[in-house]
């Protein structure tokens, strides 16, 4: 008995049937809000108005955090530059060294 494996197709997605599953149900919601907002369902409306309100409400906040993490990027940048260049910070492993400890290792009998 031999071990048969396929080739990869690169030309065809794997996509499970759940997922097939989602799209259509969530294609059949959105069908049918669409015909209810067509016949003037006022409940499809304020339905409709709650998912755009709350989809700008995100983009807006999400613009709004985008925009003070640039403002403090570029505040650290600056501060950079403007910082004197002579103050060069070292690593306590730069001679070989281990740093002190705060509390020495104890010998261990388990090794």
């Amino acid at each position: 008995m031999t071990d048969e494996t396929t080739e990869p197709q690169p030309w065809f997605p794997k996509i499970r049937l759940l997922w097939l599953f989602a799209l259509i149900s969530f294609a059949a919601l959105l069908m049918f809000l669409v015909r209810s907002a067509d016949q003037r369902g006022e409940l499809v409306f304020a339905l409709i108005y709650s998912v755009i309100f709350v989809v700008v409400f995100f983009a807006f906040l999400s613009l709004f955090y985008g925009m003070s993490f640039l403002v403090a990027y570029s505040l650290g940048k600056f501060e950079r530059k403007l910082s004197d260049s002579t103050v060069v910070v070292s690593s306590p492993f730069a001679d070989g060294q281990l740093p002190d400890q705060i509390v020495p290792p104890r010998p261990s009998e388990h090794i």
